[in-house]
């Protein structure tokens, strides 16, 4: 199963196509009649759906961020697909604020391990939204922000979440969020590659247990992308 977004930019939307254009006809995705595609690129600027935003919190349960790059209906349209298509059990939309500084939901939050949630200090509570499939039809339920870390833990499956946040000041929280220092990539329960100028936040989450690998990445960093959002796995044990 494959999901090919569109990009709310222009300069982005090529890679829409490369993308599909790998996955349909690379020896490695083949299958008769290609991969399933999900969303794709029509409907781009209006329906548009970006990988960083994208998050799986649980095998069974995927959170989107409604960001300035991923727009409502293209949540709609890719929850109504995964639901459809019985890829997931619910869907959480997640409303962060249309900051190019938050650009996508993984820059200010990214997931560690079973319960755990890296997250960006000045990261207000946000509104949420829990779609799940009734019958032929979509049910969408509205969470206040007090309830994100509630809503959040069912979508892990887990009791509570463990929410990890470096005990920075205003200016350097800045700094290292701007240096995509939440966006880590999560190699195993526990293990995550980051990158290595968010000093701080590395050390933070070492010692709160959590083995973090670094590489410097300069020229990715450019765009404002981080580990997480430069990966595109193909298999997760």
């Amino acid at each position: 199963m494959v999901s090919v977004g569109a990009m709310r930019r222009s300069a982005r939307r090529r890679e829409s196509l490369h993308l599909e254009m790998v996955y349909r006809h690379h020896p490695r995705f083949a299958r008769p009649g290609g991969p399933r595609r999900l969303l794709g690129r029509d409907g781009a600027g209006a329906a548009s759906v970006e990988g960083g935003d994208v998050m799986m919190l649980s095998p069974r349960t995927v959170a989107i961020g409604m960001s300035e790059r991923t727009s409502a209906v293209g949540v709609e349209r890719l929850a109504a697909a995964l639901l459809a298509d019985d890829a997931v059990d619910r869907v959480i939309a997640i409303a962060p604020p249309h900051r190019r500084a938050m650009m996508h939901l993984d820059t200010v939050t990214t997931v560690v391990d079973e319960e755990s949630m890296l997250r960006f200090g000045p990261l207000p509570a946000l509104e949420t939204f829990e779609i799940e499939r009734l019958g032929d039809r979509l049910v969408s339920r509205a969470r206040s922000a007090d309830e994100m870390d509630a809503v959040l833990a069912r979508g892990l499956g887990v009791p509570s979440l463990r929410v990890l946040t470096p005990p920075l000041d205003a200016y350097a929280a800045a700094r290292e969020q701007w240096d995509d220092g939440c966006n880590v990539l999560a190699l195993a329960p526990g293990r995550v590659i980051a990158y290595e100028r968010a000093a701080a936040t590395n050390d933070y989450l070492r010692a709160q247990g959590v083995e973090v690998l670094e590489f410097a990445g300069d020229e990715l960093g450019r765009g404002r992308g981080g580990p997480r959002r430069m990966s595109r796995p193909v298999a997760r044990g």
